[in-house]
């Protein structure tokens, strides 16, 4: 068994590095977990625990996904959870569609290939921190408000991984098991 999700790596550029930079310290006097920039990416689908011989089906499957690259703008954050219980810092991901219509069809293909479809609608986001402890909210939220409309950067989208999460009491290593790169034409 494998723990699986489908998503795009996101290589940050030398802007997106010095603004996190800038977040990390404006709201350091909070217990945040931040994601290592080597760890960036943006989740399409997350599959969770998978039998190895089900992968081949999902790559098989995966193969069939026939999209064009595409821009997707990296820029203003957000909270999952409550403003008064924020759990999970982020960034929103901004594109013409395309990225919902790429979310969308892998969805359905493994839904063709018994694997439920998510409870919650997608979202298309990176997160930045896991939030485990904020001392004072009120001093968070004007914290956050003075970095809330942080532009990162554009980023190419040329196709998309299949990875394994690897859990370990050091932390989350990813490993890429496929890449499905994108052709010029839809």
């Amino acid at each position: 068994m494998k723990r699986l999700f489908i998503a795009i790596k996101i290589v940050p550029n030398q802007e997106f590095l010095y603004q996190y930079e800038v977040i990390m310290l404006c709201l350091k006097a909070n217990k945040m977990n931040w994601i290592q920039p080597d760890h960036f990416h943006l989740t399409l689908k997350f599959l969770g625990l998978i039998a190895d011989d089900k992968i081949d089906e999902i790559e098989q499957e995966l193969k069939q996904v026939h999209f064009k690259p595409f821009v997707i703008s990296i820029e203003k954050l957000g909270i999952f959870g409550s403003r008064y219980k924020p759990r999970v810092l982020w960034t929103k991901v901004q594109d013409n569609g395309e990225m919902r219509i790429l979310a969308e069809e892998i969805i359905e293909r493994m839904h063709r290939i018994g694997l439920k479809r998510d409870r919650q609608n997608f979202v298309p986001h990176l997160t930045l921190a896991r939030i485990k402890n904020i001392p004072d909210n009120m001093y968070f939220q004007q914290k956050l408000q003075s970095v809330k409309g942080t532009f990162f950067q554009e980023y190419r989208v040329d196709g998309f991984h299949l990875y394994q999460s690897i859990l370990s009491p050091k932390g989350v290593k990813y490993r890429s098991l496929s890449y499905f790169p994108f052709t010029q034409s839809k």
